[in-house]
């Protein structure tokens, strides 16, 4: 059978296929080879541990439990019991920030957090506000620690897939028999200390106001120099309080003694009244009676509460429509109209 044409590329392909290469071709591949090898390891990450934490506080008591692994697959058991009062909330926090310091002291670069509370980690990943000021000072300090790390990362996880830190955890605060293993137990009997130069959430610089004067009348017995400015004070002063913290409140006849709100933290308390977690975008009125209720006063509630209402989008949008005319109806004299 005769041979069929062959295409002069197919003939390359095959002879550039099957020919040995040199010897100076082989070493300039491994020169290549080496550079990106070298190049890959270079980009490699630092080995990131893994730390589950997990927290328990019961009628007998608190604990913290921790498991550990490092980048070579050691697995470090921790349990911790909380000689100090605290919730749940705060023994979760006292959980992350010990592991990431168990971490730090061993040197680890990248760390893996992780906790199956959804509060800590939506406060940590800024998906929820920490409105406590003790939850602040948590969050403050895990912000600290971690920026000493080059990677880190915080993940919530179900229950179940944490029950080897909550059973450590819950060792901590029972008798536990029959253990497989070792687990030392020690006790913690103070809280983590808080840097003291740690800026709380919401802090509010106050500057002068009306209220300075009647606070050094009160607090010095001073009046200003001016005669006018004098006799405002000694007439003003009788109706405020000043308490030992240097609070002034307002006095009543019958109700309780209201505290003046200085004018740079009275937006904020508009907004947690108004928006907050309870907060249900009220019109002026009950915004301003309900900041009455709470104890507190400044002499323009109504008017603030309603400049603040008209800025809120959503009280805006939602508010109930008004059905009433424009215009100003003409009444009929005549029961008849078209009576002659």
């Amino acid at each position: 059978m005769p041979r069929t044409s062959v295409k002069d590329q197919v003939l390359a392909d095959l002879v550039a296929k099957f020919t040995e290469p040199s010897v100076d071709e082989e070493e300039k591949d491994k020169q290549n080879m080496d550079e990106k090898s070298v190049g890959m390891v270079s980009l490699q990450e630092p080995a990131s541990w893994r730390v589950y934490v997990d927290g328990a506080a019961n009628q007998r008591g608190s604990g913290v439990g921790l498991v550990i692994v490092s980048p070579e697959m050691i697995v470090l058991e921790k349990s911790l019991r909380l000689s100090f009062s605290a919730i749940n909330n705060e023994v979760e926090y006292e959980a992350l920030l010990i592991g990431m310091t168990m971490v730090q002291k061993m040197r680890g670069k990248a760390v893996k957090m992780f906790l199956d509370l959804r509060l800590v980690v939506g406060q940590v990943e800024e998906e929820l506000e920490a409105r406590d000021s003790r939850m602040q000072e948590y969050l403050n300090q895990v912000r600290h620690l971690q920026s000493k790390f080059e990677s880190y990362t915080l993940v919530q996880i179900p229950r179940s897939r944490n029950t080897y830190a909550d059973s450590l955890a819950t060792l901590a605060t029972s008798l536990v028999q029959s253990l497989p293993r070792v687990i030392l137990v020690e006790d913690l009997c103070k809280p983590i200390e808080m840097k003291g130069d740690i800026v709380r959430v919401h802090q509010v610089r106050a500057g002068l106001s009306w209220m300075d004067s009647i606070v050094l009348f009160l607090k010095e017995d001073v009046l200003p120099e001016e005669k006018s400015e004098a006799d405002k004070v000694r007439r003003k002063a009788p109706w405020f309080w000043l308490s030992k913290d240097l609070k002034l409140y307002k006095r009543s006849f019958s109700g309780p003694y209201l505290l003046y709100i200085h004018p740079k933290a009275m937006e904020l308390l508009l907004e947690e009244l108004h928006e907050g977690i309870y907060g249900s975008h009220t019109g002026c009125r009950s915004l301003s009676h309900s900041a009455l209720t709470q104890g507190y006063w400044w002499p323009s509630m109504q008017k603030e509460a309603q400049e603040y209402v008209k800025k809120c989008d959503q009280h805006q949008r939602f508010a109930p429509n008004i059905h009433q005319l424009g215009g100003v109806l003409n009444p009929l004299s005549s029961p008849w109209p078209f009576a002659q």
